[in-house]
């Protein structure tokens, strides 16, 4: 005697409960204070990025250009 195996079925009983995950719950922040201390702090970042090129621009052109060996 051989048993015969059912595939089993993509589709649920309508009772039958779904695990549902519930991800951790956020501290309640102000939306305005929120976006102005992101946006404050996206700005900062940003002027400091610019800073920062600008300083390497400035060395470049303090540095002494190559000078070709004529023959």
């Amino acid at each position: 005697m051989s048993k015969i195996h059912k595939e089993k079925s993509s589709f649920k009983m309508v009772d039958e409960e779904e695990e549902k995950v519930h991800p951790t719950p956020q501290p309640h922040v102000d939306d305005d204070e929120y976006n102005l201390q992101r946006g404050t702090q996206m700005s900062l970042e940003a002027s400091q990025a610019h800073d920062q090129q600008a300083a390497k621009s400035l060395l470049e052109l303090h540095k002494p250009k190559k000078q070709r060996i004529m023959d």
